[in-house]
């Protein structure tokens, strides 16, 4: 068979549709060695060159397609980690609330029974206040009169018949019972044999000072070392060591009535 006959054989076959898909399936399979060999007539169209590159592109294509296959994957995995971390977040977040409602009760609690505390505390404050202002001086005289020793006290429950704070005030602040305290303080006083004297003329002062506002026409005498010894106001006691000059210690102060002048008791000094 000569070259033209087995040429148009050939154009013939290839009209074949089976065999131009089998054809075109070896020249993209194998190029470089049946390109040129089983497709001569395209050679023209599409060099081998122009296929390279072309292949090389869909080789370029395919990494780059590998590539972001493997970053969704990436992604896919980044993805469900959040999720998960989001999820335990969640959990954790849910529980925290609980325990702040819980935390926030307790404190709305302590605050109210803060707020009732400081009310009562303000209320017990006004009282004391109150009770201090106006019976401190009385509670101030029960304690020194329980300060006494039994002896003494004895010597003046006939000046003290009701020792509770209100009755120490009542009798104490009597002219009659205020003066015969102050008669037996100066004789415990001359005696030098009573160890609660201080004791005694602290209770007898502060009796004097609810005594003045009674009546406030007698005070006691403003008597201070070295002032100089007049026995028209002053006693002088035994222990003293001269018979005139200057006050070297007062022991008892006196009375007198500021209106008159009078002088009622003579304080007790020592020279």
């Amino acid at each position: 068979m000569d070259k033209s006959s087995l040429k148009a054989e050939i154009l013939v076959l290839l009209e074949d549709e089976d065999i131009r898909n089998k054809v075109c399936e070896i020249a993209f399979k194998h190029p470089e060695k049946h390109l040129t060999t089983l497709l001569p007539n395209k050679a023209e169209e599409l060099s081998l060159n122009e296929y390279q590159a072309m292949q090389a592109k869909n080789d370029i294509l395919k990494d780059e397609n590998a590539k972001l296959k493997s970053m969704l994957g990436i992604k896919d995995s980044a993805l469900a980690d959040s999720e998960h971390v989001i999820e335990s977040l969640n959990v954790e977040k849910s529980g925290l609330e609980k325990n702040l409602s819980v935390v926030l009760n307790d404190f709305e609690k302590k605050e109210k029974e803060l707020s009732e505390t400081l009310s009562l505390y303000e209320e017990l404050k006004r009282k004391i206040t109150f009770y201090r202002d106006n019976f401190e001086e009385d509670l101030r005289i029960k304690e020194v009169y329980e300060g006494l020793s039994s002896q003494t006290k004895l010597s003046i429950k006939n000046i003290f018949k009701d020792t509770t704070p209100k009755g120490l005030v009542v009798c104490g602040t009597q002219e009659k019972f205020i003066f015969s305290l102050w008669d037996y303080i100066k004789a415990e006083i001359n005696n030098s044999s009573n160890q609660d004297d201080k004791k005694l003329i602290c209770l007898f002062e502060l009796l004097f000072a609810r005594f003045k506002l009674a009546f406030p026409m007698f005070e006691l005498q403003q008597v201070k070392e070295g002032d100089v010894f007049d026995n028209q106001n002053f006693v002088k006691h035994h222990s003293s060591q001269n018979m005139s000059g200057p006050i070297h210690k007062l022991l008892l102060r006196g009375c007198v009535n500021n209106q008159t002048g009078k002088v009622l008791k003579q304080s007790i000094v020592v020279l």
